[in-house]
């Protein structure tokens, strides 16, 4: 690097300010579905508390999901204590419980999940009860949170037969003398966006918390509409901002709960490398990390006028047991704790990104640094600056909304909340400084890939650098070259040490760092880094720097 180029990646230190461009609420609970169900070290599928004694050890919880039928805890000799189990220990670590209850009332049936009989459903119901809050010995009713049911429509429920379930749960113990009265109990739905068209008010009248699963990687589109054509599945070409339009105007924000629910388990046994950027599954865990952390995004940024309740994760527990017309999928508890496992650096990854986010939810006391998540029209927010390579801090642009290069004649130089295009004579400049020295993880949210589909260009070179402002040394960390045709891309993953008010530089250069023979035509990057202060398993005087992909 010139002196030139060198005095705009090292400018000034300037104040640090705290006014984001974009405002949005934390919601309260973080958690996981599959709380009650593990593979143990002999790969044999249990129904008990590991699975929650391994959440206690993320430190980043402070609900779960019970997911396995109610009906096994009563039938089976040793069910009951299993249930009590799960809940004393949510208990003993302050976290709340989800009780899933569909098998209680209904029946599974490809066709038609009718309602059982009533002395039916009301006898399982007691015998819960007794599990939950009985005569004599321990109360667990302050640790259930509520009652959940998955998906009824796509499971074939009608109308009057959820009312039905519905009603009676949050009609049971109380009088008949008022029927408009209701019990405190609470209800938690999740609807496949697939139902969004068979859904209507009348359908979910009695219940408290409403939310969809999506788990598509194609769902995530800063500009709106995705990038998808299958006519087939017309819904898939709708955005989570769109699903969540929908959504709100069935179930008056004001009137329920809104839970959100991430892809957490890997639905393929294949490469841990994205194949496709778009698709339909959680394909690997770095399509894991894309879905949390983009949740994560949208809900502390606002999403219209939705107030988020919770965060729940899919799931904790792998699932190799298929009903007729069921999946497996690779839980957290394989991808985690498993010392075998073929995921490596992406696994580890994906655990950093789920401590970090669940910690910032359930504490607002985390390391956790997104560069669209932490976007802002000052410079410096959460240690993002945004600069070009020759004059240095770029300047807001409030007719576009982004950061543009201050070096005439270059409106192509600029960096949004989660792409970057270089210019023709100057390269846009992507920086962190460090608030403290510490061990982090670099990951990518999503492949660093070009955004343009028209292929045009002749691609670029991304340079990862951690510099020394003080004596105005750099350290190579990474560099990728996206082709002109790439618009998969290339996930980036590392490890490595910083030491307090050390920066990392995310350069974008025309086609191999070339401002003689390249050019930046569709030099549009999605280039969207997070950042994860982690605890390494060896001591911090090992080794300075740790390369895992």
């Amino acid at each position: 690097m010139n002196n030139k180029t060198l005095a705009g990646v090292f400018s000034a230190l300037v104040l640090f300010l705290s006014t984001a461009v974009f405002a949005g609420t934390t919601p309260e609970y973080f958690g996981y579905y599959g709380a009650d169900r593990a593979f143990d070290d002999n790969g044999v599928q249990s129904f008990s508390r590991l699975n929650l004694d391994r959440i206690v050890e993320l430190n980043n919880t402070n609900i779960v999901m019970v997911l396995t039928s109610p009906l096994y805890y009563m039938l089976d000799a040793s069910g009951s204590d299993n249930l009590r189990g799960v809940l004393e220990t949510a208990k003993e670590n302050n976290m709340k419980v989800w009780i899933a209850v569909f098998d209680l009332f209904f029946s599974w049936d490809p066709e038609s999940s009718g309602i059982r009989d009533s002395a039916v459903y009301i006898n399982y119901w007691n015998q819960l009860m007794s599990i939950i809050s009985p005569s004599e010995g321990i109360d667990y009713l302050d640790v259930v949170y509520g009652f959940y049911f998955d998906e009824p429509i796509g499971n074939h429920v009608n109308e009057a037969d959820f009312v039905e379930a519905t009603e009676f749960i949050r009609k049971t113990g109380l009088s008949s003398d008022n029927e408009n009265e209701l019990n405190d109990f609470k209800i938690l739905t999740i609807f496949s966006t697939e139902s969004f068209s068979e859904l209507d008010t009348a359908y979910i009248q009695y219940i408290t918390d409403i939310g969809y699963d999506y788990y598509g990687k194609d769902g995530w589109d800063h500009s709106g509409r995705i990038q998808y054509n299958d006519p087939s599945f017309p819904w898939k070409r709708q955005s989570h901002a769109e699903f969540t339009r929908i959504l709100a105007t069935i179930a008056s924000p004001e009137a329920y709960h809104y839970w959100g629910v991430a892809g957490a388990a890997v639905w393929t046994d294949t490469s841990p490398t994205p194949i496709q950027p778009f698709g339909t599954r959680i394909d690997s865990p770095y399509d894991a990390i894309h879905d949390l952390a983009e949740w994560y995004r949208f809900m502390t940024q606002g999403s219209e006028s939705i107030q988020w309740k919770g965060l729940l994760c899919f799931d904790f527990a792998s699932n190799s047991v298929t009903p007729a017309g069921g999946s497996t999928w690779i839980g957290l508890d394989k991808l985690f704790f498993s010392n075998d496992y073929k995921y490596k650096a992406p696994e580890k990854a994906l655990k950093n990104i789920h401590i970090a986010i669940g910690q910032a939810i359930c504490s607002d006391t985390s390391d956790y640094y997104m560069a669209s998540h932490d976007f802002s029209n000052q410079q410096n927010v959460k240690g993002w600056q945004y600069r070009d390579d020759q004059i240095g801090y770029m300047e807001w642009s409030t007719d576009d909304n982004h950061w543009v290069s201050t070096v005439p004649n270059e409106p192509f130089c600029y960096i949004t909340s989660n792409r970057v295009h270089t210019g023709s004579s100057v390269s846009a400049v992507r920086a962190w400084r460090a608030p403290k020295s510490g061990y982090i993880r670099i990951v990518s949210n999503g492949n660093f890939r070009k955004v343009h589909y028209s292929q045009c260009g002749d691609g670029v070179n991304i340079r990862l650098y951690k510099a020394n402002v003080v004596n105005g040394t750099l350290h190579e960390i990474k560099s990728i070259d996206i082709e002109a045709k790439d618009i998969i891309g290339i996930p980036l993953n590392t490890m490595l040490h910083i030491t307090k008010g050390e920066e990392l530089l995310f350069i974008v250069y025309k086609k191999r760092q070339s401002q003689t023979t390249g050019n930046n035509s569709c030099d549009n990057i999605k280039l969207d880094p997070i950042i994860t202060y982690v605890d390494p398993p060896f001591p911090a005087s090992a080794i300075n720097f740790l390369l895992l992909n």
